[in-house]
């Protein structure tokens, strides 16, 4: 793949003291391990050509993306013409970490990014809400479905290891619940023709991925949208009608 990392240049910091926030942040031995710019920009875009290659045809539809860490994917589809909105947690808890959110959220305000941070299950309520306008194209979730549902998977914090293999997801009447909460307030959101993606992380007990993917198809499916790709139980696309 050609090198495409200046096609999102960095932007002027937005105040005197953001430098200042940004290095002490990354004196975090995780973070220096975790975040490199350069690779984050191409790993975004090739994820985009790899599952969502429409995208870079511009579009009117709105992209949301769920935990959008740093923020490279909405850049990228920022530079391709489309609207774009982050949904982001309040906090570290259940996901990557304070660390992580706090240079997460430098790097939205370092390059304009639209984040909501009012975690994944209340933005579902607004988008369940008559107030709600949003037309939405593509909702997006790298990774992040099982963060954003942290509440329904058990084993140690994922903070605090950074290792999905030690959770495993708890199928119950509430998880089934929330995920068709969810998808029913998705669908209702999206333009026709528009898609949610989700690449999910691999929890352990591998016996668990064969009923993660007949119940979250169940839901989804449920909900009146249509698969359009199943890969090795962990990736899912559906498309609204």
């Amino acid at each position: 793949m050609t090198d495409r990392r200046n096609d999102l240049p960095l932007r002027p910091v937005p105040r005197e003291d953001w430098q200042q926030d940004f290095d002490r942040l990354m004196r975090d031995p995780y973070l220096q391990r975790k975040y490199s710019r350069d690779a984050r920009v191409l790993e975004h875009l090739e994820y985009i050509q790899t599952y969502v290659p429409e995208i870079t045809g511009g579009g009117s539809g709105l992209v949301v993306d769920a935990g959008p860490g740093p923020g490279e994917f909405l850049e990228w589809c920022r530079k391709f013409g489309r609207k774009t909105l982050g949904v982001e947690a309040l906090c570290g808890e259940g996901g990557m970490g304070d660390g992580y959110l706090g240079l997460s959220r430098l790097m939205h305000e370092r390059q304009g990014i639209d984040v909501r941070y009012c975690g994944w299950q209340q933005f579902v309520r607004y988008l369940a809400s008559d107030p709600c306008d949003l037309e939405v194209d593509l909702l997006n979730f790298r990774g992040s479905w099982a963060q954003c549902y942290a509440d329904f998977v058990d084993g140690p914090p994922h903070h605090l290891h950074h290792d999905v293999h030690q959770q495993r997801w708890r199928f119950d009447y509430h998880v089934s619940s929330a995920w068709q909460a969810a998808f029913e307030a998705m669908e209702r959101r999206l333009i026709p023709g528009g898609h949610v993606l989700i690449v999910a992380n691999r929890l352990g007990e591998q016996s668990g991925q064969d009923r993660y993917c007949r119940e979250i198809r169940r839901v989804a499916e449920g909900a009146g949208l249509v698969l359009v790709r199943h890969e090795q139980n962990w990736v899912h696309e559906w498309e609204r009608a």
